[in-house]
Protein backbone atom coordinates (compact mmCIF):
# COMPACT_ATOMS: atom_id res chain seq x y z
CA UNK A 1 0.00 0.00 0.00
CA UNK A 2 1.03 3.60 -0.61
CA UNK A 3 2.41 5.50 2.34
CA UNK A 4 -0.01 7.97 3.86
CA UNK A 5 0.93 11.59 4.37
CA UNK A 6 1.12 11.09 8.12
CA UNK A 7 3.57 8.23 7.72
CA UNK A 8 5.74 10.36 5.43
CA UNK A 9 5.68 13.21 7.94
CA UNK A 10 6.85 10.93 10.76
CA UNK A 11 9.42 8.79 8.96
CA UNK A 12 11.01 10.70 6.09
CA UNK A 13 12.60 13.84 7.63
CA UNK A 14 16.17 13.39 8.81
CA UNK A 15 16.97 15.03 12.13
CA UNK A 16 20.23 17.03 12.22
CA UNK A 17 22.83 16.24 14.87
CA UNK A 18 25.15 18.68 16.56
CA UNK A 19 28.15 16.54 15.59
CA UNK A 20 29.00 16.44 11.90
CA UNK A 21 28.29 12.99 10.49
CA UNK A 22 31.21 13.22 8.10
CA UNK A 23 34.08 15.19 9.58
CA UNK A 24 33.80 14.68 13.33
CA UNK A 25 32.51 11.12 13.59
CA UNK A 26 35.27 8.82 14.94
CA UNK A 27 36.59 5.79 13.13
CA UNK A 28 35.61 2.27 14.16
CA UNK A 29 38.43 0.75 16.28
CA UNK A 30 39.54 -2.73 15.24
CA UNK A 31 39.30 -4.13 18.77
CA UNK A 32 35.80 -2.76 19.30
CA UNK A 33 34.68 -4.12 15.93
CA UNK A 34 36.00 -7.56 16.89
CA UNK A 35 33.96 -7.42 20.13
CA UNK A 36 30.81 -6.37 18.27
CA UNK A 37 31.15 -9.11 15.65
CA UNK A 38 32.00 -11.74 18.26
CA UNK A 39 28.95 -10.74 20.32
CA UNK A 40 26.67 -11.05 17.31
CA UNK A 41 28.25 -14.39 16.37
CA UNK A 42 27.90 -15.87 19.88
CA UNK A 43 24.30 -14.70 20.29
CA UNK A 44 23.37 -16.39 17.00
CA UNK A 45 25.22 -19.58 17.92
CA UNK A 46 23.39 -19.55 21.25
CA UNK A 47 20.07 -19.72 19.46
CA UNK A 48 20.96 -22.51 17.03
CA UNK A 49 23.23 -24.79 19.03
CA UNK A 50 20.42 -26.35 21.07
CA UNK A 51 18.08 -27.03 18.12
CA UNK A 52 19.53 -30.49 17.24
CA UNK A 53 20.23 -31.32 20.92
CA UNK A 54 16.90 -30.34 22.44
CA UNK A 55 14.73 -33.22 21.11
CA UNK A 56 17.00 -35.68 22.97
CA UNK A 57 17.48 -33.55 26.09
CA UNK A 58 14.24 -32.02 27.26
CA UNK A 59 12.30 -35.33 27.54
CA UNK A 60 14.78 -36.33 30.29
CA UNK A 61 13.84 -33.36 32.53
CA UNK A 62 11.26 -33.35 35.30
CA UNK A 63 7.83 -32.13 34.27
CA UNK A 64 7.97 -33.57 30.76
CA UNK A 65 4.84 -35.20 29.39
CA UNK A 66 4.69 -36.83 25.99
CA UNK A 67 1.20 -35.48 25.38
CA UNK A 68 2.51 -31.89 25.56
CA UNK A 69 5.95 -32.44 24.03
CA UNK A 70 5.31 -30.02 21.18
CA UNK A 71 4.21 -27.31 23.60
CA UNK A 72 7.34 -27.69 25.73
CA UNK A 73 9.60 -27.61 22.67
CA UNK A 74 7.87 -24.51 21.34
CA UNK A 75 8.16 -22.71 24.69
CA UNK A 76 11.88 -23.46 24.95
CA UNK A 77 12.67 -22.32 21.41
CA UNK A 78 10.12 -19.50 21.27
CA UNK A 79 11.02 -18.26 24.74
CA UNK A 80 14.51 -17.37 23.58
CA UNK A 81 13.20 -15.56 20.50
CA UNK A 82 10.58 -13.62 22.46
CA UNK A 83 13.18 -12.70 25.07
CA UNK A 84 15.52 -11.43 22.34
CA UNK A 85 12.66 -9.38 20.88
CA UNK A 86 12.12 -7.69 24.25
CA UNK A 87 15.84 -7.48 25.05
CA UNK A 88 16.70 -5.65 21.84
CA UNK A 89 14.19 -2.92 22.68
CA UNK A 90 15.05 -2.67 26.38
CA UNK A 91 18.85 -2.84 26.04
CA UNK A 92 18.77 -0.48 23.06
CA UNK A 93 16.79 2.14 24.98
CA UNK A 94 19.00 1.79 28.06
CA UNK A 95 22.17 2.07 25.96
CA UNK A 96 20.89 5.38 24.59
CA UNK A 97 20.67 6.67 28.13
CA UNK A 98 23.63 5.06 29.90
CA UNK A 99 26.06 4.33 27.07
CA UNK A 100 26.88 1.41 24.80
CA UNK A 101 29.73 -0.18 26.75
CA UNK A 102 28.02 -0.66 30.15
CA UNK A 103 24.93 -2.25 28.61
CA UNK A 104 26.91 -4.49 26.24
CA UNK A 105 29.14 -5.66 29.09
CA UNK A 106 26.14 -6.30 31.33
CA UNK A 107 24.36 -8.25 28.57
CA UNK A 108 27.37 -10.50 27.99
CA UNK A 109 27.96 -11.10 31.71
CA UNK A 110 24.31 -11.97 32.38
CA UNK A 111 24.08 -14.08 29.24
CA UNK A 112 27.10 -16.10 30.34
CA UNK A 113 25.62 -16.76 33.78
CA UNK A 114 22.23 -17.67 32.36
CA UNK A 115 23.79 -20.25 30.05
CA UNK A 116 25.20 -21.97 33.13
CA UNK A 117 21.72 -21.78 34.69
CA UNK A 118 20.21 -23.38 31.57
CA UNK A 119 22.84 -26.13 31.52
CA UNK A 120 22.08 -26.98 35.15
CA UNK A 121 18.28 -26.55 34.94
CA UNK A 122 16.64 -29.30 37.06
CA UNK A 123 13.27 -29.29 35.27
CA UNK A 124 11.44 -27.92 32.25
CA UNK A 125 10.12 -24.78 33.90
CA UNK A 126 13.62 -23.74 34.94
CA UNK A 127 14.88 -24.44 31.42
CA UNK A 128 12.12 -22.34 29.83
CA UNK A 129 12.82 -19.48 32.25
CA UNK A 130 16.56 -19.74 31.62
CA UNK A 131 16.09 -19.66 27.84
CA UNK A 132 13.76 -16.66 28.04
CA UNK A 133 16.18 -14.67 30.20
CA UNK A 134 19.09 -15.75 28.00
CA UNK A 135 17.19 -14.31 25.04
CA UNK A 136 16.59 -11.03 26.87
CA UNK A 137 20.27 -10.48 27.61
CA UNK A 138 21.29 -11.85 24.21
CA UNK A 139 19.29 -9.02 22.67
CA UNK A 140 22.42 -6.94 22.17
CA UNK A 141 21.89 -6.60 18.43
CA UNK A 142 20.47 -3.11 18.85
CA UNK A 143 23.55 -2.04 20.81
CA UNK A 144 25.92 -3.50 18.23
CA UNK A 145 24.09 -1.87 15.34
CA UNK A 146 23.88 1.47 17.14
CA UNK A 147 27.59 1.37 17.98
CA UNK A 148 28.54 0.79 14.35
CA UNK A 149 26.25 3.63 13.30
CA UNK A 150 27.85 5.87 15.94
CA UNK A 151 31.41 5.09 14.88
CA UNK A 152 31.20 5.11 11.08
CA UNK A 153 30.63 7.61 8.31
CA UNK A 154 27.79 7.31 5.82
CA UNK A 155 30.17 5.99 3.16
CA UNK A 156 31.45 3.18 5.40
CA UNK A 157 28.33 2.40 7.44
CA UNK A 158 26.62 -0.01 5.04
CA UNK A 159 29.80 -2.10 4.73
CA UNK A 160 30.28 -2.35 8.49
CA UNK A 161 26.62 -3.21 9.08
CA UNK A 162 27.00 -5.83 6.36
CA UNK A 163 29.85 -7.39 8.35
CA UNK A 164 27.59 -7.42 11.41
CA UNK A 165 24.83 -9.14 9.47
CA UNK A 166 27.30 -11.64 8.06
CA UNK A 167 28.54 -12.57 11.54
CA UNK A 168 24.94 -13.20 12.58
CA UNK A 169 24.36 -15.42 9.54
CA UNK A 170 27.56 -17.36 10.23
CA UNK A 171 26.40 -17.91 13.81
CA UNK A 172 23.00 -19.16 12.68
CA UNK A 173 24.81 -21.64 10.40
CA UNK A 174 27.44 -22.74 12.92
CA UNK A 175 25.02 -23.17 15.83
CA UNK A 176 23.14 -26.25 14.60
CA UNK A 177 26.35 -27.69 13.14
CA UNK A 178 28.09 -27.42 16.51
CA UNK A 179 25.08 -28.98 18.20
CA UNK A 180 25.23 -32.00 15.88
CA UNK A 181 28.99 -32.28 16.44
CA UNK A 182 28.48 -32.31 20.22
CA UNK A 183 25.92 -35.11 19.92
CA UNK A 184 28.42 -37.28 18.04
CA UNK A 185 31.37 -36.40 20.29
CA UNK A 186 29.92 -36.52 23.83
CA UNK A 187 26.52 -38.15 23.28
CA UNK A 188 22.98 -36.88 23.65
CA UNK A 189 22.97 -36.94 27.46
CA UNK A 190 25.94 -34.61 27.91
CA UNK A 191 25.69 -32.49 24.76
CA UNK A 192 23.44 -29.82 26.25
CA UNK A 193 25.54 -29.51 29.42
CA UNK A 194 28.86 -29.31 27.55
CA UNK A 195 27.43 -26.94 24.93
CA UNK A 196 25.98 -24.66 27.60
CA UNK A 197 29.20 -24.41 29.58
CA UNK A 198 31.26 -23.86 26.43
CA UNK A 199 28.98 -21.07 25.24
CA UNK A 200 29.04 -19.52 28.71
CA UNK A 201 32.86 -19.57 28.68
CA UNK A 202 32.98 -17.87 25.26
CA UNK A 203 30.53 -15.20 26.42
CA UNK A 204 32.62 -14.66 29.55
CA UNK A 205 35.69 -14.14 27.38
CA UNK A 206 33.74 -11.67 25.24
CA UNK A 207 32.76 -9.82 28.43
CA UNK A 208 36.42 -9.44 29.42
CA UNK A 209 37.35 -8.28 25.91
CA UNK A 210 34.54 -5.72 26.06
CA UNK A 211 36.03 -4.21 29.21
CA UNK A 212 39.48 -4.07 27.60
CA UNK A 213 38.89 -3.28 23.92
CA UNK A 214 35.49 -1.68 23.61
CA UNK A 215 35.64 2.09 23.26
CA UNK A 216 32.64 4.16 24.26
CA UNK A 217 31.71 6.50 21.38
CA UNK A 218 31.62 10.26 21.95
CA UNK A 219 28.28 11.39 23.27
CA UNK A 220 26.09 13.51 21.08
CA UNK A 221 22.70 15.08 21.43
CA UNK A 222 19.93 15.03 18.87
CA UNK A 223 18.35 18.28 17.75
CA UNK A 224 16.30 19.67 20.61
CA UNK A 225 12.56 20.05 20.41
CA UNK A 226 11.80 23.76 19.93
CA UNK A 227 8.52 23.34 21.81
CA UNK A 228 10.43 22.55 25.04
CA UNK A 229 11.52 25.21 27.48
CA UNK A 230 15.22 25.77 28.06
CA UNK A 231 15.03 23.93 31.40
CA UNK A 232 13.29 20.93 29.77
CA UNK A 233 15.88 20.84 26.98
CA UNK A 234 18.69 20.62 29.54
CA UNK A 235 16.99 17.64 31.19
CA UNK A 236 17.00 15.64 27.95
CA UNK A 237 19.49 12.72 28.38
CA UNK A 238 22.45 12.41 26.06
CA UNK A 239 22.01 9.96 23.19
CA UNK A 240 18.29 10.76 23.22
CA UNK A 241 17.04 10.61 19.63
CA UNK A 242 13.63 11.51 18.29
CA UNK A 243 13.86 8.87 15.59
CA UNK A 244 12.55 6.14 17.90
CA UNK A 245 9.71 8.29 19.20
CA UNK A 246 8.61 9.30 15.71
CA UNK A 247 8.57 5.68 14.57
CA UNK A 248 6.48 4.70 17.59
CA UNK A 249 4.08 7.56 16.92
CA UNK A 250 3.81 6.51 13.29
CA UNK A 251 3.00 2.92 14.33
CA UNK A 252 0.34 4.11 16.75
CA UNK A 253 -1.29 6.69 14.48
CA UNK A 254 -0.87 5.38 10.95
CA UNK A 255 -2.59 2.20 9.77
CA UNK A 256 -0.21 1.47 6.87
CA UNK A 257 2.88 1.83 9.05
CA UNK A 258 1.29 -0.33 11.76
CA UNK A 259 0.50 -3.09 9.26
CA UNK A 260 4.05 -3.00 7.90
CA UNK A 261 5.46 -3.24 11.43
CA UNK A 262 3.14 -6.14 12.30
CA UNK A 263 4.05 -8.04 9.13
CA UNK A 264 7.77 -7.66 9.92
CA UNK A 265 7.23 -9.52 13.22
Amino acid sequence: PAWSKRGQKFLLPRLPLTMSDQAERPTLPTGAKFVVLATSLLDSIGFGIIIPILPYYYPTLKGYSKAHSGLWYGLIIGGFSFGAFMGNMILGILSDRFGRKPLLAMGLMMDSGLWVYAALAPDLMHLILARFLTGVFAGTGAICSAYIADMTTEQDRAKQLGHLGASMSVGMTLGPALGIALIYIVGTERAFFIGGLTTASCLGAAFILTLILFKEPPRRRAAVDPSLTEAEQKKQPVWESKVNSTIVRAILHDRDVALLFASSL
